[in-house]
């Protein structure tokens, strides 16, 4: 059987495409040092946030059409009723890291040149996050949602691998249940989910705003070391109950989105 080539896209339902090997062991130990370096200056304390919020941090972020922002929750999941597991925290950057814009656009470049056929409309990322999963509870998961900004996303993943979801909307009465529904692709249906694994370096392209998405789980890839490349260890704190747990990183995701006008 003949192997796969390095880098090749896997084309799921609903116009999601997946760019397995868009980076190297050694490319994602260095992208994950410069988050760090990011998060160090946007929000120092990140590390030490990261180890208690049941939720994937927001260690940095950036919106390109704004200079200033504030850095406390301003409900980017377009959400009315806020159980605050987001918390109210979220690392800030006020200056564009250029570096990073561009890496999403040659990703983005590099699956428009290997899908072949009709191209997809160029992609000029607006928005920029890095999120940090964790081991406990759920930052471990992100439910079935759609995206508030109308336009591409793009999900790099850093270090770590994810169990992920596509075209399966969220169960009736669940968080996410009655958010933008008007805006998704028809057909999607518990029947029509697609479960994909995301490993370290791989990247997906699809329309988050009209395609429900999902992280199951995740779990630390051996390839990267996560929690060495962030400088991020493993940390002993006690929970609610009085006992004690152990935080980890389990992986890290650069989300990036190209808002249209039309939002």
């Amino acid at each position: 059987m003949a192997e796969a080539p390095s880098h090749y896209v896997e084309c799921l339902p609903f116009e999601c495409y997946v760019l397995r090997s868009f980076m190297d062991t050694r490319e994602c130990v260095e992208l994950a040092a410069r988050i760090a370096q990011l998060a160090d200056g946007a929000m120092p304390p990140w590390r030490t946030i990261a180890t208690t919020q049941d939720h994937p941090l927001i260690a940095i972020s950036h919106n390109a059409n704004q200079t200033r922002r504030s850095r406390a929750c301003e409900r980017a999941c377009g959400l009315k009723a806020c159980t605050g597991a987001c918390g109210a925290h979220v690392g800030v950057l006020t200056e564009c890291p250029k570096d990073i814009f561009d890496l999403a656009q040659r990703c983005a470049q590099q699956i428009n040149d290997t899908i072949g056929g009709t191209p997809l409309p160029p992609f000029r990322p607006t928005h920029f996050w890095a999120l940090l999963y964790g081991q406990q509870g759920r930052q471990n998961a992100m439910a079935p949602h759609l995206d508030r900004p109308v336009g591409w996303t793009l999900s790099v993943c850093v270090g770590g691998d994810a169990t992920c979801t596509v075209g399966c909307p969220p169960a009736k009465g669940s968080l996410y249940a009655e958010y933008n529904v008007e805006k998704a692709k028809p057909g999607q249906s518990a029947e029509t989910g697609t479960q994909v694994v995301l490993r370290a370096g791989d990247a997906m392209l699809f329309e988050g705003h009209s395609v429900f998405h999902s992280v199951d789980s995740t779990s630390a890839n051996q390839g990267v070391n996560l929690a060495e490349a962030l400088g991020a260890p493993a940390t002993a704190h006690d929970n609610d109950d009085g006992g004690g747990d152990v935080w980890k990183p389990t992986r890290l995701a650069l989300l990036f989105r190209d808002q249209r006008a039309d939002e």
